[in-house]
């Protein structure tokens, strides 16, 4: 393994949570490499910092503040999803009005012309 690999593994390596094989080669490279050694050390003062920490509630106005980002993101979402609907919509309507025709009463009338011509004869005119 290479020292990224190593960094990849070396928060799942400090909590025990690797298989035993890899736990043994994490080691084989640690004792041989200080860079990887020295990422471990930090990582270690990172969790000894955080476990602090653990255990102290968040103040209320903290839990309030984020309670309304849940909900404001959640708006958001409603939001992309109908403007990705809308998008789609008008994709479509654009679509027919591109076509050159609408079918009515099993007449065909061109909705768009250029010089006299529908689209949709322009399109045929092109090889489409």
């Amino acid at each position: 393994m290479n020292c990224e690999e190593i960094g990849n593994l070396l928060s799942a390596y400090l909590d025990g949570e690797l298989p035993a094989d890899e736990m043994k080669e994490v080691s084989a490279h640690l004792r041989a490499c200080g860079r990887c050694q020295q990422d471990l050390r930090e990582l270690m003062r990172v969790n000894s910092f955080l476990s602090d920490y653990a255990d102290e509630p968040l103040p209320a106005s903290l839990e309030a503040k984020l309670a309304a980002i849940g909900h404001k993101r959640r708006w958001l979402h409603w939001v992309r999803d109908l403007s990705l609907a809308a998008s789609v919509a008008a994709a479509l309507f654009f679509g027919v009005i591109i076509s050159g025709e609408v079918t009515s009463k099993s007449t065909t009338q061109p909705i768009a012309s250029l010089g006299g011509e529908s689209l949709y004869t322009l399109y045929e005119e092109a090889g489409r």
